[in-house]
């Protein structure tokens, strides 16, 4: 006999199993799946709308934002967890407002993934603790993404793009950068590096000043050793540092303003056009607490 199940509750991706006699009774089977009893309740692969300019799929956990105006909503009422990524779907322009960074918690076991897909990012302003894109300890990766004019005054430590990195950076690029902070660990791009390396990432026409630890890329390289920096590149850097701070204000340059770990090696780096402030300006940093290795030169510490 033909028999017919309807109204049966499934949800995609998972089993639904239906008992009955099916080795003693003929059957025959026609599974349809109807979109409009789906719904979007069970339907886990669609994007859902959380604000204007920002989706989430349930899913693949993924957060898209199409806008500044998104990225200011997401980052005012969203806190990435670990586990999740964050992917921009079209160019931003902030217009010279001030940046609100996105807020990451800092769990250890779970990582986030911040892909900007080689969008641009641009007209960026940072002040006083609004001082990056990513705010707090991010555990993951930060990758493709241009970023075009960030200017400010800034008075929070740990200044970049992202704040203070566990893992690795990759394919970014920045230029038209000027800020100026009270405190220290500076970079164009991330402010500490504390694990993971760096690839394929560039900064030009960068002036910054700070407290201590100053760099062209990154305020420290820091915490896990063994690190590699691979085909990064630095293009007009002015860099100085403040004499308040005592001894400390010596820590600064082109690529990083300190190296607090061993066996870090930059490999296929480049430091180009005029570099202002450096008493090392051929070399990543002036004074740095560990010898390191340049395009297979080892520097030993000063």
């Amino acid at each position: 006999p033909e028999m017919t199940f309807s109204q049966v509750p499934v949800q995609r991706n998972y089993r639904t199993n239906i008992y009955g006699k099916l080795l003693t009774d003929p059957a025959l089977w026609n599974v349809i799946i109807d979109q409009e009893y789906a719904g979007d309740d069970i339907d886990l692969n669609k994007d859902e709308e959380l604000h204007a300019g920002v989706y989430f799929n349930e899913s693949s956990k993924e957060y898209k934002v199409s806008s500044a105006e998104g990225f200011k909503w997401f980052a005012e009422n969203v806190t990435l967890k670990g586990n999740e990524t964050f992917r921009l779907i079209n160019d931003l322009d902030f217009n010279g407002e001030v940046v609100t960074p996105v807020q990451v918690a800092f769990e250890p076991g779970k990582k986030i993934t911040f892909d900007g897909q080689g969008h641009t990012v641009k007209n960026l302003v940072f002040e006083n603790d609004n001082a990056s894109l990513i705010s707090g300890t991010m555990v993951g990766t930060f990758k493709n993404l241009n970023v075009e004019g960030v200017s400010g005054s800034v008075t929070t430590r740990f200044v970049g793009l992202v704040k203070n990195m566990y893992g690795d950076i990759d394919n970014v690029h920045v230029k038209n950068i000027s800020l100026n902070s009270t405190d220290g660990r500076i970079g164009a791009i991330v402010g500490i590096h504390n694990a993971g390396n760096m690839t394929n990432c560039s900064a030009e026409n960068v002036v910054i000043n700070g407290g201590w630890s100053v760099g062209g890329i990154s305020g420290a390289i820091n915490e896990t050793a063994g690190r590699k920096y691979s085909n990064v590149t630095v293009r007009n850097v002015t860099v100085s540092t403040d004499a308040a701070w005592g001894g400390n204000d010596a820590y600064k340059g082109a690529i990083t303003g300190d190296i607090y770990v061993a066996g870090v090696v930059f490999e296929n780096c480049g430091i180009e056009g005029e570099i202002v402030g450096c008493d090392s300006p051929e070399l990543p940093i002036d004074v740095p607490d560990f010898d390191y290795i340049w395009n297979g030169m080892t520097i030993w510490k000063h």
